[in-house]
């Protein structure tokens, strides 16, 4: 369906979000399925929280948060080619990990002029305990800020529709199994005419990784198989953002070496 259709769908109440999508006949041809559940499911959504919980106990675990503060500071910079005559009173951190767009907001300096209200949500409640208690002294900060637990793909169950200025989500989209569904979620919460930005690792992710990984294998058995998740394509992009209802789409490619 065209994405004034599945507005108007959304706004009657008639169908849930999954129903409106599976009925929207939209198919994408390429390797990484975007609307899968049950046996399909590309991810383990259990373990993959089981190891998110896991992950934050490791003693090495703060060498790698610089990868998602990186990120998470330029996700922020995108809220500054916001029109400034549109307010950023209400924002919406999707994915939040350990709260690090409330960090990089305070950082950036974009809480020093407006009092912002921010709302942050993570499906692992292990790691948005974590992130409550480390971010606790950026509150004074903020006008408000709160958190809670909640999917990515069921933020209609927990939001008001059309409550926030801003939603924003830093390295957590691509573990969903249903990215159109979490789309459509993110366009659910915003305000008419609010600003969506959101950074995921894209296809190329690791490729020199996946490169040694099937060179060697196709040496020692003649075959290959994936060893890396699936991440989402450039090009794939756009298209799922139009079908969300999203309108002047605007997709980055930035990258970050690591050695």
């Amino acid at each position: 369906r065209k994405p004034r259709q599945m507005k108007e769908i959304i706004g009657s109440g008639k169908y849930t979000f999954e129903t409106m999508l599976r009925q929207s006949g939209y198919r994408i041809g390429f390797q990484r399925r975007y609307l899968a559940s049950g046996n399909a499911a590309v991810f383990d959504r259990v373990l993959k929280m089981r190891q998110r919980a896991h992950a934050l106990e490791r003693d090495e675990n703060g060498e790698y948060e610089y990868l998602r503060e990186a990120v998470a500071s330029r996700v922020v910079e995108r809220l500054r080619d916001v029109d400034s005559d549109r307010p950023l009173k209400k924002i919406l951190d999707v994915g939040c990990h350990t709260g690090h767009i409330q960090r990089a907001l305070v950082s950036e300096g974009l809480t020093e002029d407006e009092r912002i209200e921010l709302s942050q949500c993570e499906a692992c409640d292990q790691v948005l305990e974590a992130g409550r208690q480390r971010n606790a002294k950026l509150n004074s900060h903020f006008a408000k800020t709160e958190w809670f637990v909640a999917d990515e793909t069921q933020l209609n169950k927990v939001v008001e529709a059309q409550s926030f200025d801003v939603v924003t989500s830093s390295l957590a989209l691509h573990w969903v199994n249903e990215l159109p569904l979490a789309l459509l979620n993110a366009r659910y919460a915003l305000k008419p005419d609010g600003f969506f930005v959101a950074a995921l690792f894209g296809g190329a992710t690791l490729h020199e990784l996946q490169h040694c990984f099937a060179a060697a294998e196709e040496e020692r058995t003649g075959g290959i198989s994936p060893h890396a998740s699936p991440a989402a394509r450039l090009s794939d992009m756009g298209g799922l953002m139009q079908m969300a209802g999203f309108n002047l789409i605007t997709i980055d490619l930035d990258r970050i070496i690591i050695n």
